[in-house]
This record gives structure tokens, sequence and C-alpha cells, in this order.
């Protein structure tokens, strides 16, 4: 619990920092009064549907906007636009809400129009802070794995809270308080199974190994191979001119041939402590542990631990709570409510990395502090109030 504390105090401290910052880095990265760039929707089609999702991103946009941080815009000019995408029938519509600080050099304005970008610089952007919604694609850096039935992940600890949403690793979820849980413990059965096939794929490869080693090992103890090889003594003896020296390089050669008759056969007939051996003992302990689990057993959350990883396996499967070890989750297929309309809002995504960890070492530079800054300080609560 102690170790618990010090980093919420450590994270704490940050935020703290991290909000001081917003309030003062502007004198530093220029005195230059910025503006908002005009709100950009930046998916061309125009159904009803589409109309809604603008609205809406729209309102988590106002939101941003009265941000305590925009109170005083100096220094970079901020930007907030917003695109959505239709997905198959029967699957939720996903959209994005963007913000990006700019530089001042990158924005030109007009004596009676408003801020906008050059055109030159719209390939070469800031980084900007997306905030998803309905899409979990941004786990894909996550550490995941898959098998038959899709896939899984390695469910990251989760660091802090913001505005009680949970910040899991690099991003914070929100969703409207009731909601199902958006991820579900994988069962103790299906992970036994993923790592019984990774060791069987070891092991399969293993003994196509061995299968090679042997076929080489018999071929050259075979008739053909001793002949060959007396063939490569004599040939070595003769590559001397002196008599003594052939002698001595017939024996040389003997050795050599016997030594590499002892590797051919240690190669075809692994010991019992080798590591080929190791893989095939692991998968017979783990094909053991699966017959053993009772049915209550088998629907146990699955935890798996990466070190030290098991030859042949991504990891071992271990009880909930073990020391060094992460669960093993996969995305609720109950979370997102297909029956509703494709206007429905009901998860956003928004990333604290890599703004967060930047701030420690870069506090004062717009394009870190002002997105951290909306990270920490927007109505997340009124977000989720407008989720389904």
């Amino acid at each position: 619990m102690k170790g618990i504390r010090l980093g919420y105090t450590v994270a704490w401290v940050l935020v703290v920092a991290t909000l001081a910052a917003s309030r003062c880095f502007s004198a530093d990265a220029g005195s230059e009064a910025g503006a908002w760039i005009p709100w950009r929707n930046e998916t061309a089609a125009a159904s009803p549907s589409h109309k809604v999702w603008d609205q809406q991103l729209r309102a988590i946009a106002d939101l941003i906007r009265a941000d305590g941080v925009f109170a005083d815009i100096r220094g970079y000019y901020p930007h907030l636009f917003g695109k959505v995408e239709a997905a198959r029938s029967g699957s939720p519509w996903i959209g994005f809400l963007a913000f990006e600080a700019w530089w001042p050099k990158a924005v030109e304005r007009t004596p009676d129009g408003p801020p906008r970008i050059k055109p030159k610089w719209e390939y070469n952007r800031p980084e900007g802070l997306w905030i998803g919604v309905n899409t979990l694609r941004d786990l894909d850096h996550w550490r995941w794995w898959e098998d038959e039935r899709g896939r899984f992940y390695e469910l990251p600890e989760t660091k802090r809270k913001i505005a009680d949403f949970p910040v899991v690793g690099d991003r914070m979820f929100i969703t409207r308080d009731g909601k199902a849980s958006l991820f579900e413990p994988l069962p103790q059965e299906r992970a036994l199974r993923w790592v019984i096939g990774q060791l069987r794929g070891q092991v399969k490869a293993d003994e196509g190994s061995l299968d090679s080693a042997r076929r080489r090992y018999e071929q050259f103890i075979s008739p053909e191979g001793v002949a060959q090889r007396k063939q490569e003594i004599e040939a070595a003896a003769a590559s001397q001119k002196r008599p003594e020296n052939q002698a001595l390089e017939r024996r040389n050669a003997e050795t050599r041939d016997r030594r590499r008759e002892q590797d051919l056969r240690d190669a075809a007939m692994p010991k019992p402590g080798s590591r080929e051996a190791g893989t095939a003992g692991l998968l017979r302990a783990y094909e053991e542990r699966l017959a053993a689990l009772s049915a209550a057993e088998r629907a146990l959350p699955a935890w798996v631990k990466r070190e030290p990883i098991p030859r042949g396996a991504q990891g071992d499967i271990v009880s909930p709570n073990t020391p060094w070890a992460h669960p093993l989750v996969v995305v609720s297929r109950t979370f997102f409510d297909n029956s509703l309309p494709p206007t429905a809002m009901q998860l956003v995504t928004v990333p604290v990395e890599p703004f967060a960890s930047r701030a420690k070492s870069d506090g004062k530079n717009p394009q870190t502090v002002v997105p951290l800054a909306v990270v920490e300080q927007t109505d997340w609560r009124a977000v989720a109030k407008m989720l389904r």
C-alpha cells in the first residue's frame, strides 16, 4: 500500500505542476496573442446521422473550450476538429475529436477574418490530442495476442483517476454510470489452451529439428558416410608432403572426425536436461493442469506472468494477484449496445500519454502542456452524461 500511495503522490505532484505550468507558460512560449482556429468537420457526408454526430462532437468541443487554460491564449493557436466513420451495419459509428496547439509561425491572420493554418503546414502538424468515441482502435499498442476466438489483452495497470474515470495504462476511459464493464476476464481454460497451443508448436518444431539431426547422424555413420569420411581423412593426410606430417595430419583428422560423430549423436539424442526436453515437459504439465480443472476453475480469471518467459510460450498462466503478473482480458461483447441508433455515443477514450510524461521535462511547451491541461481540466463528467 505504501508503494501505491507513493505512486498517487507522484501523479498528483505532476498534475499540480502541469496545471501551474499551463497558467504561466505563455510568457516563455511567446507573447503573441493567439486565437481559436475555426472548427472543422473532416467528414464529407451530410446525412442526418452525420449532422447529429457533428453536433455531439461540437458539444464536447465546447466543454474543452470552456477550460480555464484558454482564458488568455498566448504563444499558440488552439484548434479543434472532428470526423465520424460509419461502421458496418449493427455496430456503433465511430467518432474522433482532435485538439491541436499550433505554432504562431504556421498560422496566418487577416484583418477581417479568423486565423487559419498556412497551406504548407497542413502535412506538418503538431501532435494532437485525439479523443475517440466508440472506438477501441487505440488499444493496438497494448500487449495483445490472438487465438481462434479473437484478440485478448494484457490489461495495463490503472495508474490513477481523472474525474473518477480510470487511467488504464496510457489512456482514460469514460463511460456512463451503470454501463456494463468494458473488459471481461479471459477464462483460465482459454488462456491455458492458448499456451498449450504455443508449446505444441514449439515441440513440433523441436521434433522436426530432431528428425533432421537424426537423419544427418544416420547418414554420417552409414556405409556410404563412413567411406566418405575415410576419403576425407586420407585427403587431409595427403595434403602434407613429409611422411611424418602426413601421419600427424591423419591423427588430427581422425580426432576431428570422432568429435564430429559425437556432436551429431548428441544432437540426434538430446539429454534429459536439454531445453527441448524442458519444453516437452512443460507442455505435459500444462495439459495435465487443464485436464485437472473443474468446470468452475476453468471459468476463473487468468493472469499472465511474462518474466521469466517460458521457452516456446508468451508467458506463464498464473492465479489472480500473483506478483509481477497482469490480468488477461477481452473487450466485453455486451458493452456496446448495437440496438441503439448510429448517433449514440457510448464510450470516450482520452490519451493521457505521451503528454503527461513529456510535461516532466518540457513543462513550458504549449504543444505538450495545453493538451495535457485539456485532459486534466475538461469537465468529463458532463461528457459522460452525453453517453448512452
